[in-house]
Order: C-alpha cells, then structure tokens, then sequence
C-alpha cells in the first residue's frame, strides 16, 4: 500500500494550491489522479484469504480519482497515531468509511491517501443550503445515523456485528492459545487477532481467519514423522521450531494430521510449506521442484511451488478437499524433490498449511464443465443450400487451391466438407469451418512446420499406413531429445476477422512413450511477444498443482489428441502472415514416440 513521495508530488504538481480541495483534522487534502494499490480488487480475489501488511505489497495498482491527506506535524498528529490510522482503515471495511487506498512515509512526510468521495465533505454537504431544499430532513438524519455507525464501528466497534465475523466457537478456539483473551478483549480486537493467526496446541498449530471469516490452519512439522531431523529456530518462521531435513532426495516424511478447526462446506488446499537450506531468487514465477510423495496408495508428483507473500517461504499443493462434517484424515509420505532442479543443499519444512479456496457453490461454478467444443449448430435441410452457397462465395479462393472439384457436389455435401475438411495446398494444409460459429479453422502438416535443419536429428517420418486416421499423408515421430522446434508462418486470410485464435498441436503417444509425463515448457522465441512462456502438459495423468499448468490436452473426435500451445490475438491480423517460431521444452527427461500430426488453428 505504499505509494512513492514522487509519484504524489507529480500527480498532485507538487502540493499546488490547484489541487486542494480543503482541510481536513490534521492537514490539507488534495485531489487527484494516482496509482494506488487496487483495494477492491484484492479483497475480492482474497475473500477466502487472511490478510497480512505482506500481502499487499506487490499487489496489482490502477489509476483512480483519490484525496490525498499531507498530515502536518503542527496539529499533533505523532508517528503513532499515523501508524494506528494505517493499521486499523488496512484491516477493517465497512461501508460508512472511506476506503484507505495508501500512505507515504518519506522525507519527514505523513501522506494517507483515500478513495476519493464525490459529493465532498460531510459537513459542507449537510449544511449546504441547497441539499436542505433538494432532500427531506428524514434523508439528513439517515445520513447522521451512517455517519454515527461508521465511527462507532472505526472507534468502538459493533461487538456484535464484529461477533458474527467470528468463527462460532471462538471462545473455545482462544482457550487453547496460551493467552486466553475471549472474556477481556473486544471483539474487534479478536477478530484482529485472528485475522494475523494465533498459536494453538502448544504452539503447534497456527490457527487464522480470513475476511468473511472462514477459518484457516497451518499445523507444525512438529507434528510429522522424520527418519532424520534436526530442529532449528528461524526468526522470519511464524512456529519456535522448524525441521530441518539435509537429504532433498530422501525425505522419508509422514504426515497424519486430522485437521479440526476449519470451515464446513469450503474447499480447502493442503500445502507444505518449506524453504531451502540455500537462498533462492525470489521469484513470481513458479518454481519447478517435482515433489514426489504417496498418498491413498499411490505415486504423486506436486510440480511447481510458488513463493508466499514476503518471499521467505515456498508452498507446493498436495491436494484439495471439500470440508464436510466428516473428519479429514491426511496421510501422506514426502519421498523426494527434483535433484536437477532443487539441489541437494537441505531443506527447512514449517509445516503443513490448510488454505481455504472456495465456497462449495463458487467451487461447482468455476468448474462447470463448458459443452462449446461439443456444440454443433443445427440447420434445417432446406437452409444447407443457402448458406452452402454463400461459403462456396466466400472461400472462392480457399477451394480453388484444392484438388478436388466441386462443380458436381450438391450443396448439403460441399457443407459436410467445410465442417470436416478439405485438403488444399498439395495436402500441406487442412481448410475447415468451426462447427460452433462457423468461423474458419485450417490445419498445417508437421512435416511443413517441425522438420528443418535445426530438427532434423530428433525426428522421423511415419507414413499415414502406418497410423490410425490421419488426414496428411505421413506424420512426424519426435525421437529420443528434450526439446524440439516449431515453425511457420500463418495466412492471416486462413483467419476469420476480429477472431482471436489457439493453435493446437496435434498428436498421438506410442504405448511404449516416456519423458512425457513432466511439464513442457512453451517457450515464444518472437521478442515482441509479452507472454514469452507456457506450462503445457502432454498427458493428463494425476498430478496436484495444474493451476501452474496453464494448457492440458484433450481428446478430438478423430482419436487423436490435442494440446493448445501458441495463441493469436485478434489484433496481430494486420498483416499477410503472422510468424510463429515455439520451442517445447521438457522440464525432466526426454521426448520419445510422441507422434505429431500437424498443428491446428481453431477460433477462441
């Protein structure tokens, strides 16, 4: 939430008189235009979250009208009310309270910035002469009575609106810390209290609440078996001891833990939470660390961890669950972490953390299942003729390039060939339309886009005898390599207009494949390219962390399968051709017997 002195003195002229809108208790206010933290925003994605000072650093910002307050020292405002001000508008909303978007502490300044409120300041607004004519006096006292709650809730705080943001049984939560404070502290101050976490069971548990009061745990390694361990005090860790393992290849860790304390009917992601002996670059990518550890019996792999708010600690999901009144039973064995990637320097484990992640409801919501790719639009037989005709005009140019003449082809046949293909160009490409919109789609042959110098070593031919329903003539086979390139240009008339687009990659795995079950980079060699690098995934196997997986593939109708690797946005179509130059990268092992059809273009 900090915002830079220069950043104030040039969206404000430097305090110039033009800019002020008043004087409010302690200083001046001004009016303007800032970059400022995006309050609502974060609130919004971080409904199910506990909120730290941490955590909003870093966070995204816009641009919005704000009143900025330049507290002068003459009036007695010290360092510590400054800092209370900023701490209590961080933590607490309400909505009779503006909105403290940032501050600024710089060069003996004390700046507070606010949302900015359009119809002034209370004072002026109720006594203005013509808002007594405009509005009843019924409209005066509700806007007397906002103003009174609002400061009763900042000052005092409505014990029982505070109450009801509190976990039910918070009295019996607070007598399990080693400071009960439920029969003497306000309710605001336990709501606080429980926003930043306390410690529970002997300090083996870090219990917390986020905004709407969903509760949150992280338990102790203290809690987890170890083959071999030593117990070490670290000053950035919230517990007095954490486990320190020396081997990242051989963890031998058991975890059993039941957690107890957390929200019914909430999704909730376990993650263990762990550092490395030796400092890493902090980092908002994600980090590749391929956890291996059993669970239920069977072999998983955590992929990516990414770095916790203050980039003291790494977090790596090992699963998800919809809390019900039921007893969740964990019981998991951490085997080892990637020594190419991770080293072998040690780690420090913290603990085990339970983040909640979604109502029920907002969980069925989000992963609704979308039927777009299986709808057909229907057409009645008599309107196959019309609309035929009118594709024959459209693509005039698109059959012409093809081998096969359609003089004699009746209407309701030539429409069955544009949804399912036709072959032009020599059969290097494959001309359709999208059976959802209708828009176009074209496929290139894989021998026209991965087979060149650069390739050549990793890669052979297959004729289409020896593969199942392929529409090219042959196919390539990637040998055993880590990577491999792709390369072409695309026809910006072989692209509906104002259409963004997603390529595919096409392909099929042998039975006998491998090196393919870890992520692959998809790295944009173009420089002007603002994304420059994908997480994909060539199989769909059970794996934890696939929010870090950004594409994963699917099945096509024609028994071959299919994995978005490239995009083009609706705006790069100026051109004749749009040049496309990937690179697939395997984070561990080797590509073999992946068999690539070609590369398809499909309107997003």
């Amino acid at each position: 939430m900090k915002i830079p002195l220069e950043q104030i003195k040039l969206a404000t002229n430097d305090f110039h008189d033009d800019f002020k809108i008043g004087r409010g208790g302690y200083g001046k206010v001004y009016k303007a235009d800032l970059f400022h933290f995006d309050v609502q925003r974060y609130y919004k994605d971080n409904v199910y979250q506990r909120t730290t000072q941490a955590e909003l650093l870093g966070y995204q910002r816009r641009k919005s009208k704000v009143a900025i307050k330049r507290l002068d020292r003459r009036y007695g405002q010290g360092t510590a009310e400054f800092l209370q001000e900023i701490s209590v508008l961080s933590y607490f909303r309400h909505q009779n309270l503006v909105t403290l978007l940032g501050f600024c502490d710089e060069d003996q300044e004390r700046i507070l910035v606010y949302e900015y409120a359009s119809n002034g300041s209370l004072d002026e607004y109720i006594s203005s002469t013509d808002n007594t004519k405009n509005y009843p006096w019924a409209q005066h006292l509700q806007i007397c009575l906002d103003a009174a709650r609002g400061l009763e809730f900042l000052h005092n705080g409505d014990e029982w609106e505070w109450e009801q943001k509190l976990p039910k049984d918070y009295k019996k939560i607070i007598r399990m810390s080693k400071f009960p404070l439920a029969n003497t502290s306000r309710k605001k101050d336990l709501y606080s209290l429980l926003s930043s976490g306390i410690l529970l069971h002997n300090d083996k548990l870090l219990f917390s609440i986020s905004i709407n009061g969903v509760t949150n745990e992280m338990v102790s390694s203290k809690m987890f078996s170890f083959k071999d361990v030593k117990w070490r005090s670290i000053s950035k860790s919230r517990f007095p001891k954490v486990a320190k393992i020396s081997d990242n290849l051989n963890l031998n860790i058991r975890i059993q833990i039941k957690p107890q304390l957390l929200t019914p009917g909430i999704m909730y992601g376990a993650y263990l939470v762990f550092k490395f002996c030796n400092r890493r670059k902090v980092s908002t990518q994600p980090l590749y660390v391929n956890l291996k550890y059993k669970m239920a019996g069977e072999t998983l792999h955590a992929y990516f961890a990414k770095w916790r708010p203050g980039g003291e600690w790494l977090m790596v999901e090992l699963f998800q669950f919809l809390n019900t009144n039921e007893t969740v039973n964990c019981d998991i064995l951490l085997e080892s972490f990637c020594h190419y990637y991770c080293g072998n320097w040690g780690i420090f484990v913290e603990g085990l953390e339970f983040n909640a992640m979604a109502s029920v409801e907002e969980y069925k919501e989000n992963n609704k299942p979308s039927d777009e790719k299986n709808v057909e639009r229907l057409l009645k037989p008599e309107s196959y003729m019309d609309l035929a005709e009118q594709m024959v005009i459209d693509h005039e140019e698109i059959f012409k390039r093809s081998e096969n003449s359609i003089q004699n082809v009746s209407k309701e046949e030539i429409w069955h060939m544009l949804l399912n293909g036709i072959l032009i160009d020599n059969g290097e490409k494959i001309f359709s339309l999208s059976k959802v919109n209708w828009k176009k789609c074209h496929m290139l042959r894989a021998k026209a886009v991965i087979c060149d110098a650069l390739n050549e070593k990793f890669y052979r031919i297959k004729h289409q005898t020896q593969l199942r329903s392929c529409r090219f003539e042959d196919a390539v086979e990637i040998l055993c390599y880590h990577e491999f390139r792709i390369k072409c240009e695309v026809e910006t008339r072989m692209l509906s207009s104002d259409t963004s687009y997603a390529c595919f990659l096409v392909f099929q795995l042998s039975e006998k494949y491998h090196g393919l079950k870890y992520p692959v980079k998809a790295r944009d060699l173009l420089p002007y390219r603002k994304q420059r690098t994908n997480i994909i995934s060539f199989t769909t196997q059970s794996t934890m962390n696939l929010s870090n997986i950004k594409w994963i593939p699917e099945q096509r109708e024609d028994g071959w399968m299919e994995v978005r690797v490239w995009e083009i946005t609706s705006d790069m179509h100026n051109e004749e051709s749009i040049p496309m130059d990937l690179k697939l990268i395997s984070f561990e092992g080797k590509f073999s017997d992946l068999i690539i059809s070609g590369i398809e273009f499909h309107p997003i």
